[in-house]
């Protein structure tokens, strides 16, 4: 009995591009979770210089002479901002939601209308949409927690060799839908 040759179903190729889009996916939510925080925190009043004051009035004092702590951050809170913060923070999960049903085809679908309307290979939009929100990510953990900006960075380049590995695993194809 003869077999039928089954045609390379490219599973390497597969497995690199999904797990390179959910890792451009995490990207983005991470980029839009940042711009966020510096939103915010772009609003709010300088709080942290209040509170530098207090440390060095603690460390410089006995304890006698502390200053009594009182709660006046109250006055600094931003409703429009935490508003605005909200809103958007539930724009974003309800758009990843409603992608994350059918996950692979909607985000293959996104990527597509961008190559489309950016008249670029799909190959080359999946690259730059991935420098773009891991750029932002790392621009913005950079400011506060440096460390972590480092590990943020390492799984950027992995993001972007997946990417490579699939197109080259698929022979360097232009890849359509």
């Amino acid at each position: 009995m003869k077999r039928k040759k089954t045609a390379d179903k490219h599973y390497f190729a597969r497995i690199c591009r999904t797990l390179g889009r959910f890792s451009m996916c995490a990207g983005a939510i991470l980029a839009l979770g940042m711009i966020i925080l510096g939103i915010l925190r772009a609003t709010q009043p300088a709080i942290n210089t209040q509170l530098s004051e207090s440390y060095r009035a603690i460390n410089n004092s006995s304890v006698d002479s502390l200053p009594s702590v009182t709660n006046n951050h109250a006055s600094g809170f931003n409703l429009g901002a935490a508003m605005l913060a909200i809103a958007v923070s539930a724009g974003i999960i309800l758009f990843f939601a409603q992608a994350l049903k059918s996950y692979n085809s909607s985000i293959r679908k996104a990527i597509a209308k961008v190559a489309e309307l950016a008249h670029l290979p799909i190959f080359i939009v999946e690259l730059a949409l991935t420098l773009i929100f891991w750029v932002i990510t790392i621009l913005f953990m950079f400011q506060d927690l440096p460390v972590f900006s480092l590990y943020i960075f390492i799984t950027f380049i992995i993001n972007e060799l997946l990417f490579i590995f699939a197109w080259l695993s698929y022979g360097r194809p232009v890849y359509t839908l």
